[in-house]
């Protein structure tokens, strides 16, 4: 219901329909804006949204490719297959228990699993078996180094027993690796220093990683 004093001086508006003697206004009331989104406000929040639009196509974003399917499911197997030596290399590079540095393992890149990468240092860490001893495998090994060094991702490799021999050496390898990757320049712990850091995986047992 219009209120009295209203119905009595209605506001100048447009007359919108004057049928069966009913005179029907569009006008706006003393007070009352346009909604919200329109107007000046609306047209900001337009332009802010084309300029962040501007902004985001001038980037050079990241879209990983996808990865093949039968990469992937081979992937996926190799993890659930996963060697004693390789479950035990796992065990001390998992969980940034590396100075902090992130592994994957059966990692796909291309057309090829890596065992052990880091995306932050571009490392990946190769265990061979015995069969790596035959003269076609080592050709295949020199082959998928090299193409995984001109994609700029370096490549350590160790053989299976040395996991289990020489565990320290060679998480100070990788550590090295790592330390060089993300400090070119810098000093590798065999060049310097001789104490290892006391979260290392060492062959005595596992330390705990700093917190």
């Amino acid at each position: 219901m219009v209120p009295a004093e209203l119905a009595a001086n209605p506001p100048a508006g447009e007359v919108i329909s004057d049928g069966g003697g009913i005179r029907k206004y569009r006008f706006a009331l003393p007070g009352m804006g346009k909604r919200a989104g329109g107007g000046m406000e609306g047209e900001g929040r337009r332009r802010r949204k084309e300029e962040m639009t501007e902004e985001i196509s001038d980037k050079k974003l990241f879209i990983p490719a996808p990865v093949p399917a039968p990469l992937l499911a081979a992937a996926r197997d190799l993890r659930k297959n996963m060697t004693d030596a390789e479950q035990l290399l796992w065990y001390c590079l998992r969980r940034k228990q590396l100075d902090g540095f992130r592994f994957r393992r059966q990692h796909p890149f291309d057309r090829y699993v890596l065992d052990f990468y880091c995306c932050e240092a571009r490392l990946a860490v190769e265990l061979d078996g015995g069969q790596h001893n035959r003269s076609d495998v080592q050709v295949r090994d020199e082959e998928r180094t090299s193409f995984l060094n001109t994609h700029g991702i370096r490549v350590v490799r160790f053989w299976n027993n040395e996991i289990f021999t020489n565990l320290e050496g060679v998480l100070l390898t990788i550590y090295d690796a790592l330390r060089q990757a993300s400090h070119p320049g810098s000093a590798s712990l065999g060049e310097g220093m001789r104490s290892p850091p006391p979260w290392l995986c060492l062959a005595g047992g596992l330390r705990s990683p700093p917190p």
